[in-house]
């Protein structure tokens, strides 16, 4: 979760071709992340980066919300089973391949699910 924070860090907010974090469409859009984000922390998920409050380096206006990671998330929170539409990672660790496999499977979401391994054999 460390490396994964640091990275997250380095990623550009802005508007030009070069960044990677654009702003949210609307103000309404980046007040559901902001409630999703207090939600998590309201259900005990831990907060390993928080972007609310960022800002592009050269200040332009808009919906920010930079790369936020919770760690520590059960299947029975809220940020796990409602799509939140913003730049926010959410991380569920498991024992075994089974149980990744069993996880992705059961989620609704087909974008909202992702498997990463450090076994080079599954």
């Amino acid at each position: 979760m460390k490396a994964l924070r640091e990275e997250a860090m380095n990623l550009r907010l802005g508007t030009s071709a070069d960044s990677d974090v654009g702003p949210l469409v609307t103000r309404a859009a980046r007040k559901r992340v902001e409630l999703m984000i207090e939600k998590g922390i309201e259900e005990g998920a831990s907060l390993i980066l928080d972007g609310r409050g960022m800002k592009p380096s050269n200040s332009i206006s808009g919906n920010w919300i930079g790369p936020t990671i919770f760690s520590k998330v059960h299947q029975t929170m809220t940020i796990y089973q409602e799509e939140i539409f913003g730049p926010v990672l959410i991380a569920i660790e498991v024992d075994t391949f089974k149980e990744a496999i069993d996880l992705v499977n059961r989620n609704p979401y087909a974008n909202g699910t992702c498997l990463f391994t450090s076994s080079a054999i599954s």
